[in-house]
């Protein structure tokens, strides 16, 4: 069962990115679109044209440098695969069709990356500028915005990625090999040279078994426990609640514990499917303990552990809200610091007021 429930969900992932990418294709192919201002020797190319003209089977590895100093490389496991074979592939498989180099354990959001892939495939240029009577520097492009080479069976080619156009929608581009200056559309630029961070899985790194866990600890900074077991044959919730001694009804227990499915885990606590995504976005893995004062993660200002049956546990330590009202939570041991969707958070801070409120002495 739980087979299927994958393979719905990654052809759901699936047919996302393909909707991103043909809805991407139809809106670079209109002929209506806003003018860009441009050198007077602009001449604006009456069929846009595929700058890169690839395909993705061809391609092995994709380098990214911004200019904030990032920089990283997608390779493909797959690099003698022919085009049905990456298609099969990519419906089938868990795992993405790309890896970071270097940092192999870096979760790839699968969607992300393949998007990023079909917007270069479909990258198409509107205006052409002959450099020649302009220098670089007047376009961005001798200290480039972003630097991106394609590396294929045959050949490699580096995409050269400049300023916005001064009325916007539009940035400079300029393939290594082409002397030509050309205007892209500026969305579409912006995928295709994305931050690693905003290519991180925002899915859990480890499922639990169930639409619900069969234990749940969530521990307060002051001391204050919550403490949950549900039984495997759906009897009473077991609660130890440590504040003044009192105990939750049931009502309130299994509440919670449906909250900790929909908010936390992702999962539908009706159906049992992954509602998706849980975090609103991730910002990295070199974070001290002593990061976002004052509890940090050393000392963090709330904890929720969470375990099935078989298990399988996930433990978040949750930092005080930060000075932009976002959430920073660290996912069990492995360093990852992601932003939490304030929204989700809401029935934690308010679960110690609900206890008690619902508590009988």
């Amino acid at each position: 069962m739980r087979y299927r429930e994958n393979r719905s969900r990654r052809t759901l992932t699936i047919l996302l990115a393909g909707l991103i990418a043909v809805c991407a294709a139809v809106f670079w192919y209109v002929d209506a679109r806003p003018q860009a201002s441009e050198p007077e020797n602009a001449q604006q190319i009456e069929t846009p044209f595929a700058i890169l003209e690839s395909n993705r089977v061809d391609l092995l590895s994709i380098t990214v440098l911004r200019s904030d100093g990032e920089r990283y490389t997608l390779n493909t496991p797959m690099p003698e695969a022919d085009e049905s074979a990456l298609d099969e592939a990519f419906l089938l498989s868990d795992e993405p069709l790309y890896t970071v180099s270097g940092n192999e354990g870096f979760r790839l959001n699968s969607a992300r990356v393949e998007a990023m892939v079909q917007y270069a495939q479909l990258l198409k240029g509107w205006d052409r500028i002959e450099s020649g009577s302009h220098p670089l520097s007047e376009f961005g492009l001798e200290n480039p915005w972003a630097e991106i080479t394609y590396t294929y069976r045959e050949n490699e080619v580096t995409l050269l990625l400049g300023d916005v156009v001064p009325t916007g929608s539009y940035r400079y581009a300029k393939r290594s090999d082409d002397d030509a200056v050309y205007t892209v559309f500026e969305s579409a630029a912006n995928v295709i040279a994305s931050a690693l961070n905003d290519l991180h899985s925002l899915s859990l790194p480890v499922q639990l078994n169930s639409s619900y866990p069969s234990h749940v600890l969530v521990s307060y900074a002051d001391g204050c426990t919550i403490d949950l077991g549900y039984p495997d044959d759906e009897s009473d919730i077991i609660v130890n609640y440590s504040a003044e001694d009192r105990q939750p009804d049931q009502t309130a227990a299994r509440a919670f514990f449906l909250s900790v499915s929909d908010n936390l885990l992702g999962r539908s606590s009706r159906t049992s499917e992954e509602n998706g995504p849980v975090f609103a976005r991730y910002i990295g893995n070199r974070y001290r303990e002593d990061s976002f004062e004052p509890g940090g993660f050393g000392s963090p200002d709330l904890t929720v552990f969470c375990e099935d049956s078989s298990g399988n546990s996930i433990t978040f330590r949750f930092a005080a809200e930060t000075a932009d009202g976002e959430i920073p939570v660290q996912v069990d041991d492995s360093g990852d610091v992601f932003i939490m969707e304030t929204e989700r958070m809401e029935f934690l801070k308010k679960a110690r007021e609900v206890f008690g409120e619902s508590s009988q002495s």
